[in-house]
């Protein structure tokens, strides 16, 4: 999603020498999809490194329990949280804009003593080091069950 909507539109700005002439609107909502898709990304490898522990590690519960709506339900609330996630700076709760430095309209950076971008940035690395740790416990459990 990210590489074939965004990637044109830095990649335009580049060429134009680092100048945004699509308007703001165009702005906020191509850097709304990029972190929409960033979160996105984030929230499903997530959830795909959980069904793989329980697939493996619990396959009773994994073939009773996870049957085609439950997938949906799980994929569903992905996208609303990452449409959460991604949705507050498009209401200036924060703010997307036209960096011109990164080329790109992304969260505009504001000082880290308002802890801004930091916020983002510790949830995705929280996300990211979740999903880490449940592939840690699944290495584990393969490891002790090996013959």
């Amino acid at each position: 999603l990210r590489s074939a909507i965004c990637f044109p539109f830095v990649f335009t700005s580049v060429k134009n020498g680092s100048a945004w002439t699509y308007g703001t609107l165009t702005c906020k909502v191509i850097a709304f999809l990029g972190v929409l898709s960033c979160f996105h990304t984030a929230f499903m490898l997530f959830c795909v490194s959980v069904t793989r522990y329980l697939a493996i590690a619990h396959h009773r519960f994994y073939t009773k329990r996870l049957t085609f709506w439950t997938c949906l339900a799980v994929i569903c609330m992905v996208w609303t949280l990452s449409v959460a996630m991604a949705f507050p700076p498009v209401l200036d709760v924060g703010t997307y804009s036209f960096i011109r430095e990164e080329d790109q309209c992304t969260f505009q950076h504001r000082s880290f003593r308002a802890n801004d971008s930091l916020g983002f940035m510790l949830l995705l690395a929280l996300i990211l080091l979740a999903t880490q740790l449940v592939y840690l416990k699944l290495i584990f459990f393969v490891h002790d069950r090996r013959k």
